[in-house]
């Protein structure tokens, strides 16, 4: 239930209503930095193994701790899931993390990410596609889709942004081309990657007026090797979507309960989140798991000389 965001409070009134179990707030935070003392080597070891994984995706999103801004990080891979709560959205937590790292991140622009120059990177092209859409908003068109190939749909009166609608449709076709063979052959999608490098630049060549046009495409230009990673990589997703589902639990925590009352609580969380979230994609039962790792201890030292019946 703490990993569904629900508060001690809620919890303690559960356990009365519904079990007759009469215990305090003050109790259940003991219990469960108890659970987190004992999983937290658990989590020591998915931290260092971060480095291992050809590829991994990355997220953030704030998170109150103790009245202030704090912030929860999370760096899902093919099998594991860390989160790490910071008191900084900079690059220091990723130095933490991924220093030396010489696999695939994947994420959004949020420049920080390119701390880890050792590692390659894969721009999130829904990420992209978002920044076409709020201008598309501005500009008076219905927002589209990366994959779709609905037409521009006026939303009010006025004289349509031709130039802007030219480059929106022309930015998304060579998107969603290079999406589309990404389960090609190794020489098809080496083709693509010729084809939609050499289309981007003739994307870049001209000289826009529209204020949108020179913004998205200085972004993208500074961008541009990141743009097709994971064509040149087997396994690579072209988008974030793991990284924000696993950070949409911090989401959770935040719009429930606020955050964390203390630091103390973070590195509760951020511990037990980890083991929680890596023990969902490996289907084990993460029940199972908190209770062994609660019990073998005080099983062995209590009962060390148990005796197993032969029948």
């Amino acid at each position: 239930m703490r990993m569904q965001a629900t508060s001690f409070e809620k919890i303690s009134g559960l356990l009365k209503q519904f079990f007759s179990i009469d215990i305090c707030v003050s109790a259940l935070q003991r219990i469960e930095q108890w659970a987190a003392d004992r999983l937290r080597p658990q989590y020591m070891k998915l931290k260092a193994s971060l480095k291992r994984h050809k590829h991994c995706s990355c997220d953030e999103t704030s998170l109150r701790v103790n009245g202030n801004n704090g912030w929860m990080w999370v760096v899902p891979t093919i099998n594991s899931s860390v989160y790490v709560i910071a008191n900084t959205r900079g690059k220091r937590v990723l130095i933490e993390l991924l220093s030396g790292y010489s696999g695939v991140m994947v994420h959004d622009a949020w420049k920080p990410y390119d701390a880890i120059t050792t590692a390659r990177h894969q721009l999130d092209l829904l990420h992209t596609n978002r920044w076409i859409e709020t201008a598309e908003v501005r500009h008076g068109i219905e927002p589209g889709s990366l994959l779709g190939n609905e037409r521009a749909k006026m939303v009010r009166r006025g004289r349509p942004p031709d130039e802007f609608r030219a480059y929106a449709d022309e930015l998304r076709s060579i998107l969603s081309y290079a999406v589309s063979k990404k389960d090609g052959t190794e020489r098809a999608k080496l083709m693509a990657l010729r084809k939609c490098t050499a289309r981007m630049e003739l994307l870049f060549s001209p000289t826009y007026h529209d204020s949108d046009c020179i913004r998205i495409s200085k972004e993208l230009r500074r961008r541009k090797d990141t743009l097709f990673t994971f064509l040149k990589h087997p396994g690579v997703p072209w988008h974030n979507n793991d990284a924000e589902n696993a950070i949409r639990q911090g989401a959770r925590h935040r719009k429930v309960s606020g955050g964390r009352r203390t630091w103390e609580g973070a590195d509760s969380l951020q511990c037990i989140l980890s083991v929680y979230r890596t023990s969902l994609k490996k289907g084990f039962n993460f029940t199972e798991l908190v209770l062994k790792s609660l019990v073998s201890e005080w099983f062995i030292v209590r009962i060390p000389q148990a005796v197993v019946p032969k029948s």
